[in-house]
């Protein structure tokens, strides 16, 4: 129970410096530089540069619809936490150029400022997500659409539909340089996404056939409390029983792990493959949200 209780708020006051890191994105980096990188932000960001509202207060108001679709089809707490998420950086989205008006923006430069808002844009959405929450407009979309395409990955359907809010931005504004380098950003925001929501998760898979299979599956076992799994199986020539070795290794231990078999077995026969995602214990919960 401690722990639990400890688990929701350490997510709680990550989900919130996520939200400062998301805000500076759009503050410091696209808004004043008129980038709109697709969802509720960049069609806040369209918004002002026509009519000068607020970019901060249209994200919200454009939220309400999804926030209720997003109450009916994903929870209560995911509706909690993504309202927080909201009001505190779409608060300090209009805050920080009072906050720190020298600083805004920090570059006149769009290539640049595309860049490094979509990194900080980036970070911030994915930790959100992460949390259980979501900065709203395409996040929620992304979110539902999840529940329906499970084997599309977050980052890829921000791509897919905020590419379309971009397209319009073109029309919105008739400026399509501005729509170009918000398209960069949109591809790295979407990138690194991915990686905060999936990089973490991500393995090798090594079948590894050997002439000393338990020997092999030992130093696995010691040198980098690796789980290891035998299959029984026969050499179509040799026709000969042997033991294959089934290995799930952390990216970052890959290397030490292949020098480690080599070292028992130079002979040994590898095959590696790429995990995107592994279930069960040491990696994700089977029973965990889809993110």
């Amino acid at each position: 129970m401690k722990n639990a209780v400890t688990k929701n708020i350490f997510d709680w006051v990550t989900m919130l410096v996520a939200c400062v890191i998301y805000s500076l994105g759009i503050a410091l980096f696209l808004s004043p530089n008129a980038l709109a990188p697709g969802g509720m932000s960049g069609v806040a960001i369209i918004i002002n540069k026509l009519t000068g509202l607020p970019t901060g207060m249209m994200i919200i108001i454009l939220n309400i619809p999804l926030l209720i679709a997003g109450f009916f089809v994903v929870g209560r707490w995911f509706l909690v936490k993504t309202i927080c998420s909201i009001a505190v950086s779409s608060t300090l989205i209009d805050l920080w150029p009072k906050i720190i008006p020298k600083y805004v923006p920090i570059t006149e430069d769009k290539l640049l400022a595309g860049i490094a808002g979509a990194v900080l844009c980036g970070i911030g959405i994915g930790i959100i997500f992460r949390c259980g929450g979501s900065t709203g407009g395409t996040d929620i979309v992304a979110k539902l659409l999840r529940r329906v395409v499970p084997n599309i990955k977050t980052g890829s359907i921000f791509l897919i539909v905020d590419s379309v809010i971009i397209i319009a931005s073109v029309f919105a504004t008739k400026h399509l340089e501005n729509a170009l380098y918000a398209g960069i950003s949109l591809f790295l925001t979407s990138f690194i996404i991915d990686k905060v929501l999936y990089g973490s998760d991500e393995a090798k898979l090594l079948i590894i056939m050997s002439s000393d299979p338990d020997k092999v599956a030992q130093a696995l076992l010691t040198d980098i409390d690796a789980g290891v799994t035998f299959a029984n199986g026969s050499g179509a020539y040799t026709g000969k029983e042997t033991k294959i070795i089934f290995c799930v290794v952390k990216k970052q231990l890959f290397h030490k792990a292949k020098r480690l078999v080599c070292e028992v077995d130079p002979a040994s026969f590898i095959i590696v493959s790429n995990a995107s995602e592994i279930f069960g214990e040491g990696y994700k919960a089977h029973n965990g949200e889809e993110l």
